[in-house]
């Protein structure tokens, strides 16, 4: 005897797509041209807010990237751009994640998920900075600022070491070299950072801030070649919001 039986069937509609190379390289531009624009309204509008102002102890010649992202108009300008960039972080670290696979090495899987996490708790350091400046708790923005520096060193170092050892060959040449070289940048500036900020609010060093804030400056640079290194990592993927919907389909 025939029977007739229906089964829902689903039916996927693809409402947009997007490669995650423009994603990325939307992340990864908001950073720099929010310092950038700030940069240039602040020596626009309020020069005289960045150069021979005093600061704790004495008067100093060059402006920190804290303190030009700390005026009102700037910061506004600092905040629009990270909210947009802090939530496209999302689908770099999942791309970070599912580039290097699954592995049953149980010590890799460790230090895949560091790298996630790491790379998680620095965005929250990141809209921490631009929650709490310089003029309101310089301290607390000091520890801000070390937490970001120092999670992305970690999310780094560990997706260096990872790519190191898995099958991206792209990884084991121009890039890998770009990153050791980043790293290493990296590894001399932020304690720099660290030992100039004492200098100049403990001991009131002349010329301390201005070290401080030369090696800031780099530390930037250092961070936006580390980030750029994973360009060629996104390729090949799209983004995709897609719809899936039921439809009636019945079998004889």
């Amino acid at each position: 005897m025939a029977s007739l039986t229906f089964e829902p069937a689903k039916r996927q509609l693809v409402l947009s797509e997007v490669p995650l190379q423009a994603l990325f390289a939307a992340w990864l531009a908001a950073p720099p041209i929010a310092v950038g624009c700030a940069f240039v309204v602040g020596y626009t509008l309020h020069y005289r807010l960045l150069y021979d102002y005093f600061w704790d102890c004495r008067n100093v010649f060059l402006p920190s990237v804290s303190r030009v992202l700390n005026l009102p108009l700037e910061r506004t300008l600092w905040n629009l751009l990270i909210l947009f960039h802090i939530p496209l972080h999302t689908f770099v670290i999942i791309r970070q994640a599912t580039v290097l696979g699954t592995n049953t090495h149980s010590r890799k899987n460790l230090l895949r998920s560091g790298a996630s996490v790491s790379a998680a708790v620095s965005s929250v350091f990141l809209s921490s900075l631009a929650t709490v400046g310089e003029r309101e708790d310089g301290i607390l923005h000091m520890v801000f600022f070390c937490g970001y520096t120092t999670t992305t060193a970690i999310n780094s170092v560990l997706f260096t070491w990872l790519l190191h050892n898995s099958h991206i060959v792209e990884e084991k040449n121009t890039c890998a070299r770009i990153r050791l070289v980043a790293l290493l940048g990296f590894s001399i500036s932020v304690p720099a950072i660290s030992l100039f900020f004492v200098l100049h609010n403990v001991f009131c060093l002349p010329a301390a801030y201005e070290l401080f804030a030369i090696f800031e400056y780099a530390t930037v640079l250092w961070i936006f070649a580390l980030h750029a290194c994973s360009w060629n990592l996104m390729g090949d993927v799209v983004v995709a919001v897609v719809l899936t919907r039921p439809e009636p389909s019945f079998r004889l």
